[in-house]
């Protein structure tokens, strides 16, 4: 194998492209002007938290239920009624007449309608609070991961970024053979691989960045050319989707607790089915005044009245529907319960797995940067071979795809996991 300090044909040939960008840029996808806003995660979820559209629609859906929930407290209040009719007759007998009412109307016993219409908004008004209070840590969750999602993709970057400067070096100054030099052109066609694979995985990356900053541009904040505040994965769901202590909660998620309550507001709505093959009782109060062209009569009469649904075929089934309704509410909340506790015992599991294999991809990406340095030595001295030195750069590059698999498996482990619980959100906003 010839070692030269001349120019590499190689990189004539292959970096020696019309390209309308220079070749560090386009290896690691960045443009001069990319990533030039930096903001913190905080300063991100403050933004879209606020504008949050899905936010306001349950809150305005909560005040709806309060409404109609403060209405079943006037239920035995009577019913007040001003009627007026006017009749022009031509029969046998032509005239002209008109008549008013001023009535009141009170239920004595109306089945349990009422009552059980006043526990089920009940019921269901807290329901609707706690699927809005779930909605904001499943919005947190999904702009935390966008958000994280940019800062590994940005540090896998840096780490090309350091592959790729110690290629560029290795083509700027070696002749890397010919094919009469076989194992020399074996070499050229290893670092020729290795480039593209490079490039390949700065295509990979590109996608998944441009995809996370359009999907927290579309939740309200322009990330077209954020550079996120970002250490490490490790770090960012330390600091905002801690772990603590996971393994030893039981207690649900506000989704749960919402189950629960609507399944509670299903024994009320069977309660009303029932309630309808039961009489109602009312009592009345009404003042008449008759005007004719023939005679003025005023009258007032009050009394009591009994309505009693004996036969009607449009709510025959209705109770028996609505238990089996109810019944099956009650199913969904155990199936749902013993899903998101098996669920977050697994999220668990894997975050605490994925933060060790992480710490030990670390380690290894440490050493493979002081391999190569150490190996890029011993190939100048003609102590190494460039076959054994692509080897250990395509080793380096690998470690890089695998730490960065790794910390974003972390993330959406990580932000996953605080919607399986009642997350203290502003909590951990605030302390960071």
């Amino acid at each position: 194998m010839s070692i030269s300090k001349s120019q590499s044909p190689f990189k004539s040939q292959v970096l020696g492209l019309r390209l309308g960008l220079p070749f560090s840029l386009l290896l690691v996808g960045i443009s001069p002007q990319t990533f030039a806003n930096s903001s913190s995660f905080p300063d991100v979820w403050s933004q879209i938290n606020l504008k949050s559209p899905a936010q306001e629609a349950s809150r305005l859906e909560t005040r709806a239920l309060e409404e109609a929930h403060s209405r079943t407290g006037l239920r035995w209040v009577p019913k007040l009624y001003l009627e007026a009719k006017s009749v022009n007759s031509n029969l046998t007998d032509p005239h002209l007449s008109n008549k008013g009412a001023l009535g009141l109307d009170l239920p004595l016993y109306e089945g349990g309608v009422n009552s059980a219409q006043g526990e089920l908004l009940q019921h269901s008004l807290k329901s609707q609070e706690d699927l809005t209070s779930q909605l904001q840590p499943e919005q947190y969750s999904q702009v935390g991961l966008h958000f994280a999602t940019l800062g590994v993709i940005e540090t896998q970057n840096e780490k090309l970024r350091e592959l790729r400067h110690q290629t560029e070096r290795l083509l700027k100054n070696y002749q890397l053979g010919s094919k009469s030099n076989p194992v020399g052109y074996s070499g050229l066609l290893g670092m020729k691989s290795l480039v593209n694979r490079l490039m390949g995985l700065h295509a990979q990356s590109e996608a998944h960045r441009i995809s996370s900053a359009e999907q927290l541009t579309k939740k309200g904040f322009d990330a077209t050319n954020l550079k996120p505040k970002f250490d490490n994965a490790s770090e960012f769901v330390s600091k905002f989707f801690p772990l603590k202590d996971r393994q030893l909660e039981t207690a649900g998620s506000f989704e749960l607790e919402a189950l629960k309550k609507k399944a509670k507001a299903g024994e009320q709505a069977t309660k009303i089915e029932k309630a309808k093959y039961l009489p109602k009782v009312n009592v009345f109060a009404e003042s008449t005044k008759l005007n004719s062209t023939k005679e003025t009569i005023d009258g007032t009469h009050a009394g009591i009245y009994l309505q009693w649904n004996l036969f009607d075929p449009g709510v025959r089934g209705v109770a028996k529907e609505a238990k089996f309704r109810e019944l099956a509410l009650q199913k969904t909340v155990e199936a749902f319960e013993q899903t998101e506790l098996a669920e977050k015992a697994s999220l668990v599991a894997t975050i605490t797995a994925l933060k060790e294999t992480i710490k030990l991809l670390q380690e290894s990406y440490g050493m493979a940067v002081e391999q190569s340095k150490i190996t890029e030595g011993l190939f100048k001295s003609g102590s190494l071979n460039i076959l054994q030195f692509i080897e250990i750069l395509n080793q380096r590059a690998e470690l890089i795809v695998k730490l960065g698999e790794a910390e974003l498996a972390l993330v959406r482990a990580s932000t996953t996991a605080i919607t399986k619980e009642k997350f203290e959100l502003a909590k951990y906003v605030a302390d960071n």
